[in-house]
């Protein structure tokens, strides 16, 4: 197997025995301050530079672990490729344009999706060059020593500590009550808990919530993900069609979790329990209390 990565990327997962292929560079563009379009520039260049380097002629098979159809068209990327889905299908099933985008695109290409339910979806839209392809779990995260002299900074004093890693997909209108909600506090206090949250902080968050408020490095990530007692996943509604990679981290890791009741994270009640679910911050509230005299 050789793979492509962004520059210094196979360094910063720690795994030097990765065939790499080609490293592409990632460039501050004047592009990428405009939403959308910044991105979908950037990816386009990407992709363009990347074929420049690869020719993807000499290889059976390959594949691309995450594509946006709108840049795809314009990456002079030709058939024959198998594409790895993360939110396209949230995206088609609420954009015409998209829809008709992906359709021209299956023509040429074969599309891995992580769930029946996606599989299911894409069936309904007359796309049927589908495979389901089960998303992997990483090796469980270790400890390194240098950064968990921050973790137990940040953690102060605190004997339980609960662990938002993601910002990116997180509703933000439910992470504020969380971080807001009165007898949430109260709970934290009981129990000398402290959420830990990887975002930028939020007004008028109780004083057992810590926001990071910058990006983690690898060693760092792993090393607050091993050491918390609960992992929290507060997802919208909307997040449909796709799989949680903190989701998945969890399981490898066997961490309690704490994470919104949506049909996406339903897949994987065999693996973490009924428990793990919650509707509202009064839900998540009950489950947090029943965790915390658990441990």
């Amino acid at each position: 197997v050789n793979c492509v990565f962004k520059e210094g990327y196979a360094k910063d997962i720690g795994n030097t025995e990765i065939n790499v292929l080609y490293e592409y560079p990632v460039k501050k563009s004047i592009f990428d301050k405009i939403k959308g379009l910044g991105s979908r520039i950037r990816i386009i260049k990407q992709m363009r530079d990347i074929s420049k380097h690869v020719d993807f002629r000499k290889f059976e098979i390959v594949i691309l672990s995450y594509y946006d159809e709108l840049s795809f068209v314009f990456s002079g990327y030709k058939g024959g490729l198998f594409l790895i889905n993360h939110n396209n299908i949230a995206g088609i099933n609420s954009s015409l344009i998209k829809r008709f985008i992906y359709k021209q695109i299956s023509k040429n290409n074969h599309q891995l999706v992580f769930d029946s339910n996606s599989w299911e979806k894409l069936q309904v839209y007359g796309i049927n060059d589908v495979q389901i392809v089960n998303h992997g779990l990483i090796a469980p995260y270790k400890t390194i020593e240098s950064c968990f002299e921050t973790f137990k900074r940040i953690r102060g004093d605190s004997t339980y500590t609960i662990f938002m890693p993601s910002s990116g997909n997180v509703d933000d209108v439910l992470v504020k009550q969380v971080v807001t909600d009165i007898n949430i506090r109260l709970t934290l206090e009981k129990y000398n808990a402290k959420i830990i949250m990887n975002c930028s902080a939020i007004k008028g968050a109780n004083d057992s919530v810590k926001f990071l408020n910058r990006r983690l490095s690898f060693d760092e990530y792993s090393t607050f993900f091993c050491n918390s007692d609960i992992i929290l996943i507060p997802y919208p509604k909307t997040y449909s069609y796709r799989t949680s990679g903190v989701l998945m981290e969890s399981i490898a890791n066997d961490k309690r979790i704490q994470m919104t009741d949506i049909a996406a994270f339903r897949l994987y009640e065999n693996l973490v329990g009924e428990s793990s679910y919650f509707n509202d911050v009064i839900d998540l509230r009950n489950h947090m209390e029943d965790l915390l005299i658990e441990i």
